[in-house]
């Protein structure tokens, strides 16, 4: 299991959890699965689930293939600098490593 995992996925329970979201589909992937952007509705504006998953350091930016960003590029690598700074969540460790190596050496 990759560091972090488990945070990530409580982390997200909490964000999400009983709470109507809204998916803005961007496009479908090799294996017809829908990428999305998910959004928490607000009463002043809505959340990108990515942006609070990325600032708290449950997530890292994707930058491989295929991916989309729906014109928020910017705003993720700003929320996931600041995780960086402060050094949350997976940022926190002393040897990160990122999602695609850990899969990669973990095949």
């Amino acid at each position: 299991r990759q560091p972090f995992g488990e945070e990530a996925k409580r982390h997200l329970e909490k964000l999400v959890l009983n709470q109507v979201v809204r998916v803005k589909m961007l496009s479908r992937d090799q294996y017809n699965r829908i990428v999305g952007l998910v959004l928490i509705p607000g009463l002043l504006r809505n959340k990108n689930l990515s942006v609070e998953m990325l600032r708290a350091g449950m997530a890292v930016v994707y930058r491989q293939g295929g991916a989309q960003y729906d014109g928020k590029m910017k705003q993720y690598e700003l929320a996931e600098q600041g995780a960086i700074k402060a050094k949350k969540g997976v940022w926190s460790q002393k040897n990160f490593q990122k999602p695609s190596e850990f899969k990669a050496q973990h095949k």
